[in-house]
């Protein structure tokens, strides 16, 4: 998986966007975990985190046997002959790529770092949001308390929810949909711009919401947003 995350970082400038692509390697238990397991569905928290880092990457993981992946295989095998003035000047270019290669992980950690200050920021932002909006606040109470028997004792604002009350539960001021965040009004828009963020597709966009967030009618939201953004629409396959 960290080879996964290395070689798709390496080349994201041309992966980024794309609608799909291919993605080879030699350790087949890996192939599932990247094709259909959800960040819920996986247990182990840093293998969840290191999925987390590749979610906004369209593509479809595919098993070759490592005999058949010809270029890394012959690179890590033993020199078969005494190295020659050539693979001198080559093994001092090699030592300069894996010093700057060492200088960017450096790097990479402390973006990661500020990764994770931009959740709790937005985190404090959702709790902010939900303390002054009404209509949440309300639900948060019928979700401690318990809902009415009769979806029409509810206010209309809170009748989307009727279906799924019994899914919902609260942690601290928020209220959550299984390990979704429910978002109050006020931050939606804003939410919408940061899920598609990476110009993913629609699909790729609500995979990406059913792990995070959630409110009534969002897919619809997901799907006029992608539809608006301007970038897509010129850059999508005619």
């Amino acid at each position: 998986m960290q080879a996964v995350i290395w070689a798709i970082s390496k080349c994201k400038f041309y992966l980024r966007g794309l609608q799909h692509f291919s993605l080879m390697t030699d350790h087949r238990p890996l192939v599932p975990i990247l094709n259909h397991y959800s960040l819920d569905a996986i247990e182990n928290p840093r293998l969840q985190c290191m999925k987390d880092k590749i979610a906004p990457y369209i593509f479809t993981a595919m098993w070759r046997a490592g005999k058949e992946l010809c270029i890394p295989d012959a690179l890590s095998r033993s020199p078969v002959s005494h190295p020659t003035v050539e693979d001198g000047t080559f093994n001092t270019e090699m030592d300069t790529s894996v010093k700057i290669a060492a200088l960017h992980a450096v790097k990479s950690f402390h973006a990661s770092d500020a990764i994770d200050e931009q959740e709790d920021l937005f985190m404090e932002e959702l709790r902010m949001a939900a303390s002054k909006d009404a209509s949440y606040e309300e639900l948060l109470q019928h979700v401690k308390s318990g809902f009415p028997n009769d979806r029409y004792n509810l206010p209309s604002t809170l009748r989307p929810y009727w279906k799924i009350r019994n899914e919902l539960y609260n942690d601290g001021d928020l209220v959550l949909y299984g390990p979704r965040v429910v978002v109050p009004a006020s931050l939606r828009r804003s939410t919408l711009a940061r899920l598609h963020d990476c110009h993913s597709g629609v699909e790729a966009t609500k995979r990406r919401a059913q792990q995070t967030v959630f409110w009534p009618g969002i897919n619809a939201d997901i799907v006029n947003t992608v539809h608006a953004c301007e970038p897509c629409q010129r850059l999508q396959p005619s």
